[in-house]
C-alpha cells in the first residue's frame, strides 16, 4: 500500500472496527439469549455438511488416484494437491478453465506467505 494512503485507510478501518451500531448489538445479544443464533447455526452447519460431503463424494468419483484432498472437520474449503505434472501455474489451462465452473481455484503459493 502506498504511504500517503496508509493513514487514511487505517482511520477508515478504525471506523468500521469500533463504530458498531447499538442497534446491531441489542439484535445479536437477543438472538445469542434467546436461542435463535445458535438455531441457525445449526442450519448452517447441516447446509455446509450437505455440500462438503457431495463434493468430496465426487471427488472421490472423478479424479484420479495421483490427485489428494484434504477432509475438512470445520471450516469451508478443501486443499486438493495435484502431481507435478500438473501445470496449476495462474496462467494455465486448468486454472483458467475454472471460471466456467461453480467453483474456485487458488494456487498454494497465491494462499500462503512467502517463505
Amino acid at each position: 500500500m502506498p504511504r500517503s494512503l496508509l493513514e487514511a485507510v487505517l482511520h477508515q478501518k478504525g471506523n468500521h472496527d469500533f463504530g458498531s451500531a447499538n442497534i446491531c448489538q441489542q439484535i445479536a445479544l437477543e438472538a445469542m439469549q434467546n436461542g435463535s443464533y445458535s438455531k441457525h447455526l445449526e442450519l448452517l452447519k447441516i447446509g455446509y455438511r450437505k455440500k462438503r460431503d457431495l463434493m468430496l463424494a465426487s471427488l472421490q468419483r472423478h479424479m484420479p488416484k495421483a490427485v489428494s484432498w484434504t477432509h475438512p472437520h470445520g471450516g469451508l474449503y478443501i486443499w486438493l494437491t495435484f502431481p507435478p505434472i500438473i501445470d496449476t501455474s495462474r496462467d494455465s489451462r486448468n486454472v483458467s478453465r475454472v471460471p466456467e465452473q461453480p467453483c474456485a481455484l487458488r494456487p498454494r503459493r497465491l494462499q500462503l506467505p512467502a517463505r
